[in-house]
């Protein structure tokens, strides 16, 4: 390569600044240390910017959950001043109210409710006493203590009582209950069934006092049978309406009235038209379709129409 004058007079003089002036050789390993500085300054400053945001959030928090219980005070009327005796005596008439109105509707009303720790310590016994309308009752259990979290009663044993004439007429049921140591199955079955009882007995007790002549009540293992019979004949048919009731598997309760009959051999031979042989299926027909009351006439009207020699048309 060819060189000129100038050129040449360049190169000399570069040379000669770099003598003049002594740049210093910085080494490898003093190099990386400073960059790892710069990395740890780095880093410092977001840690620093991080813990500024979440005090940030946490104050935002903070405001929120003032906001919500200020407004669930609100909504609520919840009151932190402290609570007076008259207070508590307004609250304790408030829970009476309810458990009148809810004895009223339900016909449910309990009367004693006592409760003690057994020898094992985890199981708790219970004895309840109540009134269901007219029938008296009392349920004993017991129950294995659970964590407070747990809303779930466990029943380990149960016994029912209820009067004698109840008890014949529900046996099956309430022993079956005792097993599954279902105490709200007797609950539910116990208020329907005891509106059916009260309506049995005022019905009975009031054909009774309207017919003292020809209507009575009898009773076979506690159940009563209403009995209606033509007193005006030496011999003549006797008409027994019974009204019981049936559980199905979910303890469900269901009246059922059904009609009987004791007709003489003689009036049998008058009934040519069978008014008295299809009585029994027209009497179910009868309760269905325009209820029990009406029903009851139609038999005691019948009743009335036998005559010693046969039975009338109706």
């Amino acid at each position: 390569m060819i060189v000129t004058e100038n050129q040449q007079t360049t190169y000399e003089e570069k040379d000669r600044f770099s003598e003049e002036i002594d740049i210093p050789h910085v080494p490898a390993e003093q190099k990386s240390a400073s960059h790892k500085s710069l990395i740890q300054i780095t880093q410092e400053k977001e840690i620093n910017q991080l813990e500024e945001e979440i005090k940030s959030l946490e104050k935002l928090l903070k405001q929120r959950k003032e906001l919500l219980n200020k407004h669930f005070e609100k909504k609520h009327n919840v009151d932190k001043s402290p609570k007076t005796v008259e207070d508590y005596k307004e609250e304790c008439e408030d829970i009476q109210r309810k458990i009148e109105l809810t004895t009223k509707l339900a016909g449910i009303s309990i009367q004693e409710l006592t409760h003690n720790p057994l020898k094992s310590g985890d199981i708790v016994q219970y004895n309840l006493k109540g009134q269901c309308m007219d029938i008296s009752f009392k349920v004993e259990f017991e129950c294995l203590e659970t964590n407070e979290d747990d809303n779930s009663l466990k029943i380990t044993n149960l016994d029912i009582y209820v009067p004698e004439n109840i008890q014949d007429e529900l046996q099956k049921c309430l022993i079956s209950m005792s097993e599954d140591r279902s105490i709200w199955s007797f609950f539910q079955l116990i208020v329907p069934y005891s509106r059916w009882h009260r309506q049995r007995i005022k019905t009975f007790q009031h054909f009774v006092e309207k017919y003292p002549d020809s209507v009575k009540v009898e009773e076979e293992s506690f159940i009563p049978y209403l009995i209606i019979k033509n007193n005006t004949l030496t011999q003549g048919p006797v008409f027994c309406i019974s009204w019981k009731f049936e559980v199905d598997q979910v303890y469900r309760a269901k009246s059922r009235l059904a009609l009987l009959m004791k007709i003489p051999d003689y009036i049998q031979q008058q009934d040519k038209d069978q008014t008295l042989q299809r009585s029994t299926e027209r009497f179910e027909d009868t309760v269905e379709e325009l209820g029990i009351e009406h029903a009851i006439e139609t038999i005691i009207k019948l009743a009335s129409l036998c005559k010693n020699t046969g039975i009338s048309t109706l």
